[in-house]
Protein backbone atom coordinates (compact mmCIF):
# COMPACT_ATOMS: atom_id res chain seq x y z
CA UNK A 1 0.00 0.00 0.00
CA UNK A 2 2.86 2.32 -0.97
CA UNK A 3 1.87 5.48 -1.89
CA UNK A 4 -1.78 5.66 -0.40
CA UNK A 5 -2.95 9.10 0.30
CA UNK A 6 -5.39 9.22 3.45
CA UNK A 7 -7.82 12.00 4.28
CA UNK A 8 -9.68 12.07 7.33
CA UNK A 9 -13.59 13.41 6.72
CA UNK A 10 -13.92 13.36 10.34
CA UNK A 11 -18.01 13.48 11.06
CA UNK A 12 -17.99 13.66 15.15
CA UNK A 13 -16.96 16.07 17.49
CA UNK A 14 -14.63 14.05 19.15
CA UNK A 15 -12.71 13.58 15.70
CA UNK A 16 -13.06 16.59 14.17
CA UNK A 17 -11.55 19.07 17.13
CA UNK A 18 -8.92 15.62 17.94
CA UNK A 19 -8.82 12.45 16.63
CA UNK A 20 -8.72 13.44 13.13
CA UNK A 21 -6.03 16.03 13.40
CA UNK A 22 -3.19 13.76 14.13
CA UNK A 23 -0.53 11.60 12.92
CA UNK A 24 -1.31 8.51 15.28
CA UNK A 25 -3.82 5.81 13.27
CA UNK A 26 -4.29 2.96 15.66
CA UNK A 27 -6.98 -0.07 16.57
CA UNK A 28 -7.68 -1.58 19.48
CA UNK A 29 -6.62 -4.75 20.96
CA UNK A 30 -8.23 -7.28 22.71
CA UNK A 31 -6.14 -5.71 25.84
CA UNK A 32 -6.65 -2.68 25.45
CA UNK A 33 -6.80 0.80 23.61
CA UNK A 34 -4.74 1.68 20.61
CA UNK A 35 -2.95 -1.23 21.20
CA UNK A 36 -1.61 -1.79 17.26
CA UNK A 37 -1.14 1.23 14.93
CA UNK A 38 1.73 3.68 12.96
CA UNK A 39 2.12 7.07 12.78
CA UNK A 40 1.05 7.96 9.39
CA UNK A 41 0.38 11.89 8.62
CA UNK A 42 -3.11 12.14 6.83
CA UNK A 43 -2.58 14.44 3.30
CA UNK A 44 -5.61 16.45 4.11
CA UNK A 45 -7.93 16.51 7.08
CA UNK A 46 -11.85 18.26 6.05
CA UNK A 47 -13.82 19.75 8.64
CA UNK A 48 -17.31 20.60 8.09
CA UNK A 49 -19.23 20.87 11.18
CA UNK A 50 -22.76 21.30 9.88
CA UNK A 51 -22.14 17.30 9.87
CA UNK A 52 -22.39 17.69 13.84
CA UNK A 53 -26.23 17.88 13.17
CA UNK A 54 -26.92 14.02 13.03
CA UNK A 55 -25.42 13.38 16.03
CA UNK A 56 -27.15 12.83 19.25
CA UNK A 57 -26.24 15.45 22.16
CA UNK A 58 -24.56 12.94 24.01
CA UNK A 59 -22.23 12.24 21.25
CA UNK A 60 -21.69 16.14 20.96
CA UNK A 61 -20.79 16.53 24.88
CA UNK A 62 -18.12 13.86 24.57
CA UNK A 63 -16.43 15.76 21.94
CA UNK A 64 -16.29 18.65 23.89
CA UNK A 65 -14.20 16.62 26.73
CA UNK A 66 -11.19 16.95 24.26
CA UNK A 67 -12.05 20.07 23.76
CA UNK A 68 -11.95 20.47 27.34
CA UNK A 69 -8.83 18.62 27.91
CA UNK A 70 -6.93 21.55 25.53
CA UNK A 71 -8.48 24.09 27.44
CA UNK A 72 -6.97 22.71 30.60
CA UNK A 73 -3.53 21.29 29.52
CA UNK A 74 -2.72 24.30 26.97
CA UNK A 75 -5.23 27.07 26.66
CA UNK A 76 -6.85 28.58 30.07
CA UNK A 77 -8.32 31.74 27.03
CA UNK A 78 -9.80 28.71 25.23
CA UNK A 79 -11.23 27.43 28.76
CA UNK A 80 -12.90 30.41 29.89
CA UNK A 81 -14.35 31.23 26.68
CA UNK A 82 -16.08 27.95 26.92
CA UNK A 83 -17.14 28.08 30.36
CA UNK A 84 -18.51 32.35 29.02
CA UNK A 85 -21.21 29.84 26.74
CA UNK A 86 -24.79 29.65 28.07
CA UNK A 87 -26.18 28.58 25.17
CA UNK A 88 -27.10 25.22 23.19
CA UNK A 89 -24.38 22.65 23.67
CA UNK A 90 -25.61 21.91 20.07
CA UNK A 91 -25.00 25.55 19.03
CA UNK A 92 -22.80 25.01 15.65
CA UNK A 93 -21.34 28.37 15.92
CA UNK A 94 -19.49 27.50 18.93
CA UNK A 95 -18.28 24.20 17.70
CA UNK A 96 -16.28 25.79 14.59
CA UNK A 97 -15.07 28.61 17.03
CA UNK A 98 -13.80 25.67 19.42
CA UNK A 99 -12.55 23.32 16.55
CA UNK A 100 -10.67 25.64 14.86
CA UNK A 101 -8.79 26.70 17.77
CA UNK A 102 -8.09 23.25 18.83
CA UNK A 103 -7.03 22.35 15.59
CA UNK A 104 -4.64 25.54 16.05
CA UNK A 105 -3.50 23.89 19.58
CA UNK A 106 -2.74 20.70 18.29
CA UNK A 107 -0.85 21.57 14.74
CA UNK A 108 1.53 23.88 16.92
CA UNK A 109 2.36 20.52 18.99
CA UNK A 110 2.67 17.85 16.34
CA UNK A 111 4.90 20.56 14.32
CA UNK A 112 7.33 20.39 16.60
CA UNK A 113 7.10 16.17 18.16
CA UNK A 114 4.95 14.43 15.99
CA UNK A 115 5.32 11.54 17.66
CA UNK A 116 3.94 12.89 21.07
CA UNK A 117 6.90 11.98 22.62
CA UNK A 118 7.84 15.14 24.96
CA UNK A 119 5.56 18.66 24.67
CA UNK A 120 3.08 16.59 23.11
CA UNK A 121 2.41 14.32 25.83
CA UNK A 122 0.21 16.93 27.10
CA UNK A 123 -2.08 15.62 24.66
CA UNK A 124 -2.32 12.93 26.35
CA UNK A 125 -3.98 14.26 29.19
CA UNK A 126 -6.46 12.22 31.19
CA UNK A 127 -6.25 9.66 28.82
CA UNK A 128 -4.10 7.05 31.12
CA UNK A 129 -6.89 6.67 33.15
CA UNK A 130 -9.26 7.34 31.18
CA UNK A 131 -8.54 4.65 28.32
CA UNK A 132 -7.98 2.47 31.62
CA UNK A 133 -12.21 3.40 32.26
CA UNK A 134 -13.26 3.09 28.90
CA UNK A 135 -11.65 -0.25 28.44
CA UNK A 136 -13.03 -1.35 31.48
CA UNK A 137 -16.15 -0.22 31.35
CA UNK A 138 -16.18 -2.45 27.93
CA UNK A 139 -16.96 0.70 25.79
CA UNK A 140 -20.23 1.68 27.88
CA UNK A 141 -18.57 4.87 28.32
CA UNK A 142 -17.47 7.00 24.96
CA UNK A 143 -13.75 7.47 24.80
CA UNK A 144 -14.83 11.44 26.27
CA UNK A 145 -16.54 10.80 28.86
CA UNK A 146 -13.83 8.24 30.16
CA UNK A 147 -11.34 11.01 29.17
CA UNK A 148 -13.20 13.40 31.64
CA UNK A 149 -13.30 11.19 34.31
CA UNK A 150 -9.14 10.71 33.12
CA UNK A 151 -8.91 14.31 33.71
CA UNK A 152 -10.57 14.66 37.00
CA UNK A 153 -8.38 11.82 38.65
CA UNK A 154 -5.72 13.15 37.75
CA UNK A 155 -6.43 16.81 39.15
CA UNK A 156 -7.06 14.66 42.48
CA UNK A 157 -3.85 12.93 42.10
CA UNK A 158 -2.06 15.58 41.65
CA UNK A 159 -3.24 17.95 44.60
CA UNK A 160 -2.39 14.93 46.84
CA UNK A 161 0.79 15.20 44.93
CA UNK A 162 1.04 19.04 45.73
CA UNK A 163 1.56 19.72 42.24
CA UNK A 164 -1.88 21.85 41.85
CA UNK A 165 -4.11 23.84 44.50
CA UNK A 166 -7.66 23.24 45.41
CA UNK A 167 -8.76 26.02 42.92
CA UNK A 168 -7.58 23.87 39.78
CA UNK A 169 -9.07 20.57 40.87
CA UNK A 170 -12.14 22.38 40.92
CA UNK A 171 -11.35 24.14 37.88
CA UNK A 172 -11.98 20.41 36.50
CA UNK A 173 -14.78 19.52 38.33
CA UNK A 174 -16.32 23.23 36.88
CA UNK A 175 -15.19 22.49 33.52
CA UNK A 176 -16.93 19.18 33.33
CA UNK A 177 -20.27 19.69 34.97
CA UNK A 178 -20.56 22.86 32.41
CA UNK A 179 -19.93 20.50 29.47
CA UNK A 180 -22.29 17.72 31.19
CA UNK A 181 -19.72 15.45 31.16
CA UNK A 182 -18.76 12.51 34.06
CA UNK A 183 -16.47 13.06 36.59
CA UNK A 184 -16.43 9.97 38.44
CA UNK A 185 -14.97 6.21 37.93
CA UNK A 186 -18.97 4.90 37.20
CA UNK A 187 -19.45 2.29 41.09
CA UNK A 188 -20.42 -0.91 38.90
CA UNK A 189 -16.75 -0.41 36.90
CA UNK A 190 -14.57 -3.85 38.03
CA UNK A 191 -11.96 -2.32 39.57
CA UNK A 192 -9.15 -5.14 38.31
CA UNK A 193 -10.61 -4.37 35.10
CA UNK A 194 -9.18 -0.52 35.45
CA UNK A 195 -5.93 -1.28 36.94
CA UNK A 196 -5.29 -3.69 34.21
CA UNK A 197 -5.76 -1.12 31.75
CA UNK A 198 -3.61 1.03 33.27
CA UNK A 199 -0.65 -2.05 32.86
Amino acid sequence: YRGLGLVHVPTTLMAQADAAISHKQALNGHRGKNLVGAYYAPRRVLVDVDALQTLETRRIRDGYAEIVKHGLAQDPRLLEDLLDHVGDVRDLELAEAMVRRTIDLKCAVMATDPTERVEGMVLQYGHAIGHAVEWGSRFALLHGEAVAVGMRVAARVARYMGLCDAATEQLHQRALDHMGLPSRVPRELDGAAVLAGLT
